[in-house]
C-alpha cells in the first residue's frame, strides 16, 4: 500500500471522526443518542438505512456469491424481500411499533405481551446481531489484512477500534449522516471497480460477457419446487417473512423508522430504501460476475476473498485507497449502527425492563457510551467464528433466520390477539427450536432445507404453539378462575 493510498483513508477516516466529534457536543441524553430525538429527516434516515442493510457484507462478499453458486439466483431474495415484505412492515407494522415514545423495538412488545416477553425477544435479537455482525466484521478485516500484510486479529482491532470511536462519539445522530457518505463512497468505489476489471477481461468485454451468459452465470430465475438454493419461492415466500421480520422485529433496522417525525416519513424510509438495494444487489453481483469473467479458474482458500484479493494485488496506487476507503466505509455504516442498536436494547429492554434500572439513571449519555462501548468489544469477539468454507452472506441470513421466525410470531401475536405471556413464550422456543432444527438436520424426504425458509416455519410454528397452548392460560386482562 503506498504512501497516497495511506493519505487517503487517512482522510476519509478524519473526516468520520471530524462529525462525530462535531455532533457529540449535542448530546443531550440517551433518548437523543439512540433515537435522535426523532426529528431526523427521512431521506437521510433512507439513506443511513440502505448503508445500514447493505454494508461490507454487499461490497465484498455479495460479489464472491459468483464463485459459490455460479449464479445470481441470490437476486430473487429482493423480490419478496422488498416488494412485499417491506410494504406489509410499512402498512403493518409501523404505525404500531412507533406508537408512544419507544427507545427500542421491542417495547411494543413489552406494553402489548409483558416484561419478560420484551426482554426475551430483546436478548435474542442482541445474541443473533452480535454472531451476525461478527461475521461482518471479520469480512471487513480481510482487504485490510492483504494489502498491510497484517494478521486477520489485528485487522478486525483496527476496523473495531476506528468503528468504536465514532459511534461513541455521535450516537445515532452522528451515524446517519456518516452512513449517507459512506453510501456515497462505497457505490462510486464499487462502479470504479466494475469499469477497471471490465478493462482487463482477458477477451475483452463483450466476449466475456457472452462466455458468462453461456456459463449461466447470469441466470437469476430457479423455479424448481424444492427447498435447497435460492428459487423463486423461496425469494417470494420466505424473502417477504424474512423482510417482515429484519424489518419489523430487528431494533437495527427499526431504529431507523424511529428516528424520523411521522409515520408517513417512516414508510418512505422503507419502501425508497428497498428499491434501492434491489439496485446495490444487481450491482455487485454484476461485479462479482465481471470478477468471473478475469479469473474464472481462480483457486482461494476462501471465496470471500476475492475481491479483496483484487482489491490488494490488481489496482493502481490511488484507486487502492479509494476502494480501500469504500470498503472501510461500508462496514462502519453497518458496524456504527449494529453497536448503537445493541447498546439501545440491551439498556431500555433488559437493564430497565427486566432488572428495574431507574429511567433516570437510563437517560445517562455515559452509560450509553459504556454499553456502546462492551457491545464493540463482544462484535470483536464473535468476528473469530467466521467461516471460510461458505459464503457469509449465506451465514449472516442463515444465523437472523434462525431466530427471525420465532420473534416474528411473536410480534404478529403482540399485533393480532391477545393471548398472555406464557402460551406466547411457549410458542416462540417451539418455532425457534422448529428453525433451528431446519437449519441443522436434513429432512428424510426434503434433505437439507435453505434459510429462507426458515422464517416463514417459524413463525407459523411459533403461532400454531401459541394458540395451542393458549386454553391452559388466561388470557391477558383476565384473572385465573379460582378451583370450585
Amino acid at each position: 500500500m503506498t504512501a497516497l493510498d495511506i493519505a487517503i483513508i487517512a482522510a476519509s477516516f478524519a473526516a468520520t471522526f471530524a462529525i462525530g466529534g462535531a455532533i457529540a457536543r449535542r448530546q443531550r441524553d440517551a433518548a437523543e443518542f439512540f433515537t435522535g430525538s426523532r426529528s431526523i429527516s427521512w431521506p437521510l434516515a433512507c439513506l443511513s438505512l440502505i448503508a445500514t442493510e447493505t454494508s461490507a457484507i454487499t461490497f465484498i462478499a455479495v460479489p464472491a456469491m459468483v464463485f459459490f453458486h455460479r449464479n445470481a439466483t441470490f437476486l430473487q431474495m429482493a423480490f419478496g424481500y422488498i416488494i412485499l415484505g417491506r410494504a406489509l412492515v410499512a402498512w403493518l407494522l409501523v404505525p404500531q411499533i412507533r406508537g408512544g415514545s419507544v427507545t427500542s423495538v421491542y417495547e411494543y412488545i413489552h406494553t402489548r405481551i409483558g416484561p419478560l416477553a420484551g426482554a426475551l425477544t430483546a436478548c435474542v435479537f442482541l445474541v443473533t446481531r452480535c454472531l451476525a455482525d461478527g461475521v461482518r466484521l471479520y469480512v471487513t478485516a480481510l482487504p485490510l489484512s492483504l494489502v498491510t500484510g497484517l494478521s486477520i486479529p489485528w485487522s478486525i482491532a483496527i476496523m473495531l477500534a476506528a468503528t468504536a470511536v465514532y459511534s461513541l462519539l455521535g450516537g445515532i445522530r452522528g451515524i446517519v449522516w456518516i452512513d449517507a457518505i459512506q453510501l456515497v463512497i462505497y457505490l462510486a468505489g464499487g462502479a470504479i471497480a466494475i469499469a477497471i476489471i471490465a478493462g482487463r477481461i482477458p477477451d475483452g468485454f463483450a466476449a466475456g460477457m457472452d462466455r458468462l451468459w453461456a456459463e449461466g452465470i447470469f441466470r437469476v430465475f430457479d423455479f424448481g419446487l424444492h427447498l435447497h438454493g435460492y428459487t423463486f419461492w423461496a425469494g417470494i415466500i420466505g424473502g417477504s417473512a424474512f423482510s417482515l421480520a429484519s424489518h419489523g422485529t430487528d431494533h437495527l433496522m427499526a431504529q431507523r423508522y424511529l428516528m424520523v417525525r411521522t409515520d408517513a416519513d417512516a414508510r418512505k424510509v422503507l419502501v425508497g430504501s428497498g428499491v434501492f438495494v434491489l439496485f446495490q444487489f444487481a450491482l455487485f453481483l454484476f461485479l462479482g460476475a465481471c470478477l468471473y469473467a478475469l479469473w474464472p479458474n481462480a483457486k482461494l482458500a476462501d471465496n470471500n476473498a476475492v475481491f479483496a484479493k483484487f482489491i490488494a494485488e490488481d489496482l493502481p496506487s490511488g484507486v487502492r485507497g479509494l476502494i480501500l476507503s469504500a470498503v472501510f466505509a461500508a462496514a462502519m455504516s453497518t458496524l456504527s449502527g449494529t453497536i448503537n442498536a445493541l447498546a439501545a436494547s440491551s439498556l431500555q429492554d433488559v437493564a430497565v425492563a427486566l432488572f428495574g434500572l431507574s429511567r433516570e439513571r437510563a437517560r445517562s449519555v455515559a452509560l450509553a457510551r459504556l454499553l456502546s462501548l462492551a457491545w464493540a468489544l463482544a462484535l470483536g469477539a464473535c468476528a473469530f467464528l467466521s467461516p471460510t468454507d461458505k459464503s457469509v452472506v449465506d451465514r449472516v441470513l442463515e444465523i437472523a433466520a434462525i431466530t427471525y421466525g420465532g420473534i416474528l410470531g411473536i410480534f404478529l401475536l403482540s399485533r393480532f390477539a391477545r393471548l398472555s405471556s406464557a402460551p406466547v413464550l411457549i410458542g416462540f422456543f417451539l418455532g425457534v427450536g422448529f428453525s433451528a432444527c431446519l437449519a441443522f438436520v436434513e429432512l428424510p424426504l426434503a434433505g437439507k432445507v435453505f434459510w429462507p425458509w426458515y422464517v416463514p416455519s417459524g413463525a407459523f410454528v411459533t403461532i400454531a404453539g401459541a394458540f395451542a397452548a393458549a386454553p391452559c392460560f388466561p388470557r391477558r386482562g383476565t384473572a385465573a378462575r379460582p378451583p370450585a
